[in-house]
Parts: structure tokens; sequence; C-alpha cells
């Protein structure tokens, strides 16, 4: 008689996509509302297209992240508009910079618990630091080029310096994205594995 043939090790299963918003339990609401059928937690159907948990621990993150932006984003525009005098374009960046930042800070806080944002933010912050980089590169360039203030192989030089250490930042952020998407496979699979914790029997715990 033939061995039987030992069975192929099988990859561990993604998550399922939908799943309960608090113990991360497989689960699709149909209706507008539903409660899960494992921790008996009302998820509405909105939330759970926008949002991929709403894990209290993380809404707290999130609201403390937010909070912080907001201080430090109104903090940057009052000291902008005391310390930039005078009108036009000067004026004008004072209040166009931080409200861009603010969005991009903002949309970035909101991955801890949402889905998705209005950008790839996997993709602007690398654009963001690299654009940084560039910015200097380019300006002592155009200023040697310009008025033949220094050598322009040495202004040059110095951009690209800048620019390659702004690369690193931006190389963080890549190794970021991809870390904070397998803490947010993890989470939902350990949740969706272990289950809500076992109610108490008889009112003791």
């Amino acid at each position: 008689m033939n061995a039987p043939r030992a069975e192929k090790p099988t990859r561990a299963r993604r998550p399922s996509r939908w799943t309960c918003l608090y113990c991360y339990h497989p689960f699709r609401v149909e209706r507008s509302s539903e409660h899960c059928p494992a921790c008996d937690e009302l998820n509405l159907r909105v939330d759970q297209e926008t949002f991929w948990t709403r894990e209290p621990a993380l809404v707290r993150v999130e609201t403390i992240l937010k909070a912080a932006i907001v201080l430090a984003i109104g903090s940057l525009t009052a000291l902008m508009l005391v310390t930039i005098s005078g009108g036009g374009m000067g004026q004008g960046w004072a209040i166009a910079f931080p409200i861009l930042a603010g969005w991009i800070l903002w949309e970035t806080a909101g991955l801890v618990t949402r889905r998705r944002t209005t950008l790839d933010m996997r993709l602007l912050w690398p654009v963001v630091f690299v654009c940084v980089g560039l910015g200097p590169t380019l300006f002592l360039l155009a200023t040697g080029l310009s008025v033949s203030f220094g050598n322009p192989a040495e202004l040059l030089g110095v951009g690209l310096l800048c620019t390659l250490l702004c690369l690193i930042p931006a190389w963080l952020c890549m190794c970021w994205a991809r870390c904070f998407v397998r803490f947010r496979e993890g989470r939902i699979a350990r949740g969706a594995r272990c289950g809500p914790a076992a109610a108490p029997v008889d009112g003791v715990s």
C-alpha cells in the first residue's frame, strides 16, 4: 500500500474584509445597523464601510493626534501671520501653507481608524519629502547660474546633499506605511481568532 501523502502546509488566510469594528469577528452589516453576533456591539453599515476599527483605544489615539495637529497648526498659523509683514504672496503662504499641512496631517491621523483617505498617504509623504529636498537643489542651482553666486558645481553638490538627506524620511515613511498595514491586518486577525472575552457567569467574573 502506498503511504498516505503528507498534507501540504496551507498559508494563513487573510482576515475577512468585513469584520466587527470592535472585536473583529467576520461579520457584514447588511442593513443600516446590526449587532455583532460575537460581542453584541452595534455596528452601523456606513461606519463599517468607512472604518476598519472603532476600538476605543485606537479611537482615543486618533483623537489625541488630531487635537495635537489642531494645536500645532493653529500655533504655526499665528506665528506666520505675526512674523510675515506686509501683504501679497507672503500673507497668502501664511494662510495656505498651514491649511495644506494641516489637511495632510489630519488625513494621515485618520488612518488610525479609517480604511482609506482621499489621497494615498503611502505615496504622498515620500513625494512631499522628495519635493522638499529638491527645492534647495533647484534654488541654489538657479541662483548660481543667474547671479553668479558661488561655484555652480558646489551649489549643486550642496543641493543634492539636501535632497539625499530628505530621502531618508521619505524611505522611513514607506517603511512606516508597510508596518502599519501589517499592524492593522495582525490586529484584525488576532481579534477574529481569539474572539471577544467570555462573559462572566452568574455575575461572577
